[in-house]
């Protein structure tokens, strides 16, 4: 099954596709920066993490405001926005995506402007903006 795997990678030029839009899906997430509630954005291939914070310090979230962001808010929202991410606080508060491996400009563009969308509320919820 590996292989086979491995086969059909090479044969629809998965990786490749991978290579050709990291560049431009890390300067779509990169945009998300101007949110109040996001501090960083790391990741390499279609594996992101948008780092959350309350305020352009990059100040963590203490323990009650992660739960109310990480296990409150973000989860329902990410859902109603058609977004599949993962939202962790072991650490740093942040939210990780991994976009399907054959996505296209226009894929990626509707993750970002849902995650936009998201992490706007998430930045009202938590009174980081109005």
């Amino acid at each position: 099954i590996a292989l086979r795997n491995i086969e059909l990678f090479q044969r629809d030029g998965v990786l490749e596709n991978v290579r050709t839009l990291e560049p431009y899906l890390a300067a779509r997430l990169d945009e998300l920066r101007a949110l109040p509630i996001v501090g960083d954005v790391r990741g390499a291939g279609f594996f992101w993490a948008i780092e959350l914070v309350k305020d352009g310090q990059a100040t963590r979230f203490d323990q009650p405001e992660r739960d109310r962001l990480v296990r409150g808010f973000l989860p329902g929202r990410l859902l109603q926005a058609g977004i599949i991410a993962r939202a962790d606080d072991r650490g740093d508060s942040v939210l990780q995506i991994a976009p399907p491996l054959i996505s296209d400009e226009g894929v990626l563009d509707e993750i970002v402007e849902a995650l936009s969308d998201v992490l706007g509320d998430a930045g009202v919820h938590m009174g980081l903006t109005s």
